[in-house]
């Protein structure tokens, strides 16, 4: 309780863009990497999943809400059921990455007044995995999770100030490829 969130940001549930794989520590990696043609310790063979997103939202709470039970409903994305977060659909497989030939990584010469560079990074198609899906689940649209309604139940402690903070680990987006999920966060201000 008393933690000021003022400041800061956190994604309420919008989906996260796999396409340019954007969003987690690895890209900062793959930024130097791109940059110093080194290889990413999160690269084409050992990159992985990111953690689901951390949700967060604000509930106004009357007094009398105090000491009460109160259910909280809200919109998350889940580990796709259809698919097994692996984004394949029903009696598909994976297969090797066209754009890389299932390498993981891309290479474009750049020709500059100093001569000819090789710029090497993670392959945008497959971010990396050599493989993707030959059909992508109908469900989840290839990405391994989709969105859901969710219910949960919390005691709202009887003693509360204003700006009171509860946190649920786990309870936010599910990561990619079955990666842990972030969590919820719900901020209570008293009327």
């Amino acid at each position: 309780g008393g933690f000021n969130t003022h400041g800061l940001q956190f994604n309420f549930g919008g989906p996260f863009d796999f396409s340019q794989g954007k969003g987690g520590i690895e890209d900062i990696f793959d930024l130097f990497s791109n940059a110093f043609g080194g290889g990413s310790p999160f690269g084409a063979q050992g990159r992985r999943a990111a953690k689901g997103e951390d949700l967060r939202f604000q509930v106004e709470l009357n007094k009398h809400d105090l000491g009460q039970k109160k259910v909280f409903e809200y919109e998350a994305y889940a580990t796709c059921k259809e698919c097994g977060a692996t984004g394949v659909a029903p009696g598909s497989k994976l297969v090797d990455c066209t754009t890389c030939k299932g390498v993981g990584r891309v290479q474009q010469n750049v020709r500059t007044p100093f001569g000819t560079f090789t710029q090497a990074g993670i392959c945008g198609a497959c971010l990396g995995r050599r493989k993707v899906p030959e059909k992508k689940c109908q469900v989840c649209h290839g990405i391994g999770r989709a969105r859901v309604h969710k219910k949960m139940e919390i005691h709202i402690p009887p003693d509360i100030k204003d700006d009171y903070n509860i946190i649920m680990p786990k309870q936010g987006n599910a990561g990619a490829e079955g990666a842990p999920a972030g969590d919820l966060l719900i901020n209570l201000k008293l009327k």
